[in-house]
């Protein structure tokens, strides 16, 4: 729709979310500046300063509407931008496809809302809607047009007439009452029903009528595929879109999946694509135990050495894949099958056994082992067995025995394949990724999709860094959820159609959000991959994993949860034929040697184990392997038995300690107990800290309701003729600086400074800069530093946002008596980036600095031989100290020369005459080794472990909190420490949630430091003071943190501001 050009003294910028001009056609938002601006909103500050937004081309609104530059130089009004959404991992604009419904015949108005639950777009019309779709589809992508189109007599509008959108009824999908009468019908209806979330179908209702879309015929196809067992191209299902139509596809038989039976064996047997993958890593990393499958049994009762050995013979010739090796030719392995079967080794213990590498290439990856004549290891490698292995190689082993026992040979009937004929009946039933009807492909198509934008790691909070090579070392924690939470979760997965094992992935998945993963968690699971009745007893690597993504967002109840979760899964389920490995190769996910591809914590749930069959006259039952290996980040393996689900949590010792490890298991316990009880609980309610973790508190210290004013004065009564300030051979006594700060103030209060109002101070460096800060505070006014170094534009823009009453230098003339400041009223303000490009002003109170200087002085006991360094620029908040803590405690302030602080060689020459200096972080690399006097602070930045030195003190806080709010002095460890007096900092989730220690969480300060706020930005303020959990007034920072043993460490931000050489940025400006 053409909305043309401006009217007079009107500028209209289409604009990207960068505030960036974008070309003619493209998309963008429509920003107004000029003379018809409203003044803003009456008595609406916040709102204000949302909506009118500073620009290079001035002060502009933003409209929210999505418009386009037509090459004539008219504009196009596309929509709103709240319209744009994302559907099955497109970015789609509603407003375009209202545009396209109201191009189309008979059609008078549209609407479009997307419903994200269903990923689907649902339009309404004014007009017919008879082959809308159909016709869309001609003009628009699929993924854009609407699932379901309904037909309205008029649209819902506001009283303003604008379209209200919240009014717009929910789509009623009508349904024939046509039954389905075959058992594929019924099948088909049932499957149509569940994907649709509809209480039934008719069978000659359409698919894609009731609201279907690619992704959901994606889906069909793969539960038509796991229930049915029949191959489906997705294009059948929009050849074929209704129940009765699809079930004659399936009639004719020719879709029934091939089965397996023995094949035709090629010189060279290729390895089954998850063998491939093992072979890669044994050539990468040379034979190592970390894939090993260690079975060790305890054997209860008599034993005859020889049986035994006979019936091992016998199993490992029953499954080649026990006596097949991996050699390459031309660089590509390839089964060998070997006749001779390895013999029973005696000695050792389970440890030691499952320690043994193999050497896949010319040994077969299996060894048994008599440990202490009772005790039996079945060592195998993962190349050749897999969790479900176990089982029946212990069952064949039981049958074999018990047959030698007698001396006769097992009478068990012949396998009907072997692994080779597997590996070959893989790559025939996957078919060719290039052909899109193949199984590989369709299943491709829908793995592609479902794992769009997955997060490159899951962020756990570990102990240590990751290395860049894992050693693979794991141990494990035990623990138990109790029968009374086993039968809470079998009622939960009842009553949602789901499994409990969906609960139990629901409740990890939200325990790793609260510990700072993020509400987007992905967890790996095995599937047997035992998708043919031929591979029932055979030994071999069959299993899948299979990458369950886990939406947490938007603070679900724990009910809502484990229903996306069964969405998912059954989805995941559907399509579980495709191999990991190809998986991971078609996705391509960024790769590190340290770090599992797609997902780094695995869940793993499987029945209790039945008991083993009697071992000849003997019994057997399973003897615990104190050896595991971590290959990935965390593997938590649950069995559910009658009186409850036992676990184990395997984690990798690179990355955790056991404490941490204990900690986590106990907060699962806690919070699948709680969630278990409670269902219908939002998440945000739910909590995995304990009581103590809960009642932190943060110590209290009295200071006095005094102001920096009377800090200075009183120390100048103290020492007046010591020496206060020092520049470039020149001096000031106290005495001296008093009473020269003490005349100007009182031209500052003759000139109208008082208590709250603003004094600039544009002067470089010297002995009257000094004089100038003083004279401010003796006058009851709040100084604002303008740096001379600054471009003339920003200071401009700086003084006509502050209205100082005056800047100095400047002439004054009279004098008058000065009002004394409270500690309540301003004592400076600093300007710090602003991200909408304009920078923003810090108020500061005296109640806040002097918290801050009594802290540093109890702290760091500075005395009258005790000589500080100033060379921060004074638009600097570190200066704040710099300048004053010296002058409250009888020391002597230095001054470095302008430009001096850049200079590593000068500040060198400095250094034998002071005790005290302040480096950013930065500057302090670049100083190198040069001399550094007994006291360093650093802060500005985070502090790297190569440049600190034991005994450095280091900082942190942000300008809007008095400087700094915690302290660390330097051992072997580098952090930001403890809080200084009476500051509270909390780190907290997103839903303001204390996280537990040791997990990653933003900071927020409490407490008298505090900032009053942004100046004249009230908007800008109420963003980032907000109310705490409690009530209480919070700043909060953008930082990442984690606190450890009650110390806080920095860990990076959680937006776009950086930090340079010190100085806060924000990219946007």
């Amino acid at each position: 729709v053409a909305i043309g050009r401006p009217v007079w003294n009107t500028q209209t910028h289409v604009l990207d979310r960068y505030l960036r001009p974008v070309p003619p056609g493209v998309p963008g938002e429509l920003y107004l500046g000029g003379v018809q601006l409203a003044r803003g909103y009456l008595n609406r500050p916040g709102l204000t300063a949302e909506r009118f937004v500073a620009h290079e081309n001035g002060r502009l609104y933003r409209t929210g509407d999505l418009v386009r530059w037509r090459e004539d130089g008219v504009l196009e009004y596309l929509g709103r931008t709240d319209d744009q959404v994302k559907i099955r991992g497109f970015r789609v604009e509603l407003g375009e496809i209202e545009t396209a419904l109201t191009t189309l015949p008979g059609v008078t108005s549209a609407a479009v809302v997307a419903r994200p639950e269903q990923q689907q777009l649902v339009g309404y019309v004014v007009g017919d809607v008879r082959d809308a779709r159909r016709a869309l589809a001609k003009s628009l992508p699929e993924h854009m047009v609407p699932s379901v189109i309904v037909e309205l007599d008029a649209l819902p509008l506001t009283q303003s007439g604008k379209l209200d959108r919240k009014a717009l009824p929910e789509p009623t999908v009508t349904v024939t009452d046509a039954e389905p009468s075959t058992e594929w019908e019924h099948a088909l209806a049932r499957l149509f029903a569940d994907l649709l979330e509809l209480d039934r179908v008719g069978v000659h209702d359409d698919f894609f009528a009731l609201g279907g879309h690619s992704l959901l015929a994606t889906k069909l196809v793969g539960r038509v595929r796991a229930e049915l067992g029949i191959e489906l191209a997705i294009g059948t299902v929009f050849d074929a879109p209704t129940v009765a139509r699809l079930a004659a596809v399936l009639d004719d038989g020719a879709h029934k999946r091939p089965a397996l039976t023995p094949m035709p064996r090629p010189r060279r047997i290729p390895l089954s694509f998850a063998q491939q993958r093992l072979w890669f890593l044994y050539r990468l990393e040379g034979a190592t135990p970390t894939y090993n499958v260690s079975l060790a049994v305890r054997i209860d009762g008599p034993l005859d050495v020889e049986a035994l050995q006979a019936a091992l013979s016998d199993v490992v010739g029953r499954h080649e894949v026990l006596r097949t090796v991996y050699p390459e030719f031309e660089g590509r392995p390839y089964q060998q099958v070997l006749d001779r079967t390895p013999a029973l080794r005696f000695g050792g213990t389970p440890e030691e056994a499952a320690r043994r590498a193999f050497e896949l290439d010319r040994e077969p990856p299996f060894e048994a082992r008599l440990l202490d004549g009772q005790v039996l290891s079945l060592l195998t490698h993962h190349i050749a067995t897999d969790g479900w292995s176990g089982e029946r190689l212990l069952a064949d082993l039981s049958t074999a025995y018990a047959a030698r026992m007698h001396g006769r040979r097992p009478d068990w009937s012949p396998l009907p394949v072997q692994y080779a004929d597997y590996a070959l009946w893989q790559r025939d039933l996957l078919g060719n990724d290039a052909d899109p009807e193949s199984l590989s492909a369709i299943q491709l198509a829908y793995w592609r999709e479902q794992l769009a934008e997955l997060p490159e790691e899951l962020r756990l909070p570990a102990d240590r860094p990751r290395p860049a090579v894992p050693s693979f070392e794991g141990d494990a924690v035990r623990f138990r959820l109790s029968s009374e939470t086993r039968a809470a979760l079998a009622t939960l997965a009842r009553d949602t159609g789901s499994t409990v094992f969906m609960t139990v992935q629901a409740a990890l998945a939200a325990l790793l959000d609260q510990l700072g993963a993020g509400p987007d968690i992905p967890l790996g699971t095995p599937v047997a991959g035992r998708t043919d009745d031929a591979l029932d007893g055979l030994v071999g690597f069959f299993v899948n994993t299979l990458v369950l993504r886990t939406d947490v967002s938007g603070d679900p109840t724990f009910r809502q949860l484990v229903e996306r979760v069964r969405r998912t899964d059954l989805d995941a389920f559907a399509h579980q034929d495709l191999p990991f490995e190809r998986l991971v190769e078609a996705v391509n996910p960024g790769r590190a040697m340290g770090r599992h591809p797609l997902f780094q914590v695995m869940l793993a749930y499987q029945q209790a184990p039945a008991a083993p069959a009697p071992f000849g006259a003997a019994s057997l039952r399973e003897e615990h392997v104190d050896f595991y290996a971590a290959r990935m980040d965390l593997s938590c393996h649950l069995f559910e038995g009658v009186d409850g689900i036992d676990g184990w949590l395997v984690y990798s010792k690179d990355l955790f300690d056991r404490s941490m490890m204990d900690d986590l298991v106990g907060r699962f316990v806690r919070l699948v107990e709680s969630m278990a009880g409670a269902p219908d609980r939002p998440l945000s309610v739910t909590t995995v800290l304990t009581d103590a973790e809960r009642a932190v508190t943060f110590p209290a210290h009295p200071v006095p309701p005094t102001t920096l004013t009377e800090l200075i004065e009183a120390q100048v009564a103290r020492t007046p003729e010591v020496t206060a300030v020092v520049f470039e051979g020149e001096s000031l006594t106290y005495a001296e600086l008093d009473a020269r700060a003490s005349a100007l103030a009182s031209q500052l209060a003759a000139a109208g400074v008082g208590p709250d109002r603003i004094v600039g101070i544009r002067q470089d460096r010297s002995l009257d800069l000094v004089i100038s800060l003083v004279a401010v505070l003796k006058a009851g006014g709040a100084y604002l530093p303008l740096d001379p170094s600054y471009p003339a534009e920003r200071l401009d823009l700086m003084i006509e946002d502050a209205r100082p009453m005056v800047v100095l230098p400047c002439a004054l003339d009279g004098e008058a008596d000065v009002r004394k400041p409270t500690p309540d009223n301003a004592a400076y303000v600093i300007y710090t980036s602003g991200s909408t490009g304009r920078p923003k002003g810090v108020v500061i109170t005296h109640r806040a600095i002097v918290n801050r200087l009594l802290w540093m002085q109890h702290e760091y006991q500075l005395t009258q031989q005790d000589v500080v360094l100033q060379k921060t620029p004074s638009s600097f908040d570190v200066s704040v100290w710099e300048f004053f803590w010296p002058l409250i405690t009888g020391a002597k302030l230095v001054l470095a020369r302008p430009g001096g602080h850049k200079d590593p060689d000068y500040l060198a020459g400095l250094m034998g005459q002071v005790t005290t200096v302040h480096f950013v972080p930065s500057m302090l690399r670049a100083y190198g080794d040069r001399p550094l006097p007994k006291r360093v602070i650093t802060s500005g930045e985070a502090l790297s472990a190569d440049i600190a030195r034991p005994g450095m003190h280091n900082l942190y806080g942000p300008t809007e909190a008095a400087v700094d709010v915690t302290h660390w002095t330097v051992t072997d460890e580098v952090a930001i420490g403890r809080p200084v007096w009476n500051t509270q900092t909390h780190v907290l989730d997103r839903y303001l949630r204390p996280v537990p220690p040791g997990v990653p969480g933003e900071l927020y300060l409490g407490g008298v430091q505090l900032a009053r706020g942004y100046l004249d930005r009230p908007g800008l303020t109420a963003e980032r003071f907000v109310a705490g959990p409690d009530g209480e007034r919070l700043y909060r920072t953008g930082d990442l943190v984690r606190r450890h043993n009650g110390v806080l460490h920095y860990l990076g931000r959680t937006d776009d501001q950086v930090k340079i050489r010190g100085f806060r940025v924000e990219l946007g400006e």
